[in-house]
């Protein structure tokens, strides 16, 4: 095994540069690496939390968004419920309106009707007396001789 080592070029020294290795990387593991490497845990656990924790918000955002929006539709139906209510309602007095607008147009009419009547039975009785009077003077005429 020697012989191998000589043909490599390795000597005495050798052992003591893998000795001095090995009680470098041992301390300064303890001391450099160690504590570098806890950091880098350290930030790995931070942005797994974090993560999480955004996780967690998106959850009660979607939450909180989907109880909004049967809040928003429950206030539609309502709304939409209130209108109808509404609509009926004006549509109710729009028939009584139209009901009191068609009394007093009947009202009315049957006035004017009444008048008519009043003014034709007078009417009948001037024309009838004018006609009375006309014949008279017709026959008078004719009576006379036509003069």
């Amino acid at each position: 095994m020697l012989t191998i080592l000589q043909q490599l070029g390795v000597d005495g020294s050798f052992f003591w540069q893998l000795g001095i290795f090995v009680v470098l990387w041992l301390t300064l593991s303890k001391i450099f690496f160690g504590p570098f490497h806890a950091l880098i845990e350290k930030r790995h656990q931070r942005t797994v939390e974090d993560r999480e924790a955004a996780e967690r918000l998106v959850g009660q955002a979607e939450q909180k968004l989907e109880e909004y929006r049967k809040l928003i539709l429950a206030a539609k139906e309502q709304a939409k419920k209130d209108a109808d209510t509404q609509l009926e309602a004006a549509r109710a007095e729009e028939q009584k309106v139209l009901a009191e607008a068609r009394e007093q147009a009947k009202a009315i009419t049957q006035s004017a009707l009444k008048d008519l009547e009043q003014q034709k039975s007078k009417l009948q009785g001037e024309l009838q007396s004018h006609v009375d009077e006309l014949a008279t003077q017709v026959a008078a005429r004719v009576l006379q001789g036509g003069r």
